[in-house]
């Protein structure tokens, strides 16, 4: 199996945003992730869409990653399917983030899931 985190150790504020929603009458939030299939719902992870601009000069190709985009596409969709819940993209930065992500274990992860979900948990 190749380890691709060693990109992420160098680059801990790494940009990029995520999904986030609260289900009517319920209290706690459920993080929209990624598995090899689909997108579903989860109370423990989150899927984190980054942000970066990604070169090869050998191909000369370049592109230009916009998580808060990549977000929001699947947040409107998210909104169409469950017109009731609130549902809200965040950029994983922001102060007034609702949630704790364990960067340090996204930064440590070797597979596929965990690198596309972090975990988290919310915050008192």
């Amino acid at each position: 199996m190749t380890n691709v985190s060693s990109w992420k150790r160098n680059r801990p504020r790494l940009k990029g945003a995520i999904v986030l929603a609260r289900r009517p009458d319920e209290n706690g939030l459920v993080g929209l992730i990624e598995t090899s299939l689909f997108m579903v719902w989860s109370a423990t992870r989150v899927r984190f869409w980054w942000t970066d601009i990604i070169s090869d000069a050998a191909l000369g190709l370049r592109f230009d990653v916009d998580g808060m985009r990549d977000a929001e596409a699947h947040a409107r969709h998210c909104r169409e399917e469950h017109p009731n819940w609130e549902i809200t993209v965040w950029d994983v930065h922001d102060e007034n983030l609702p949630i704790s992500i364990d960067w340090n274990a996204w930064a440590e992860a070797d597979d596929k899931y965990s690198n596309r979900n972090p975990t988290f948990a919310i915050k008192e």
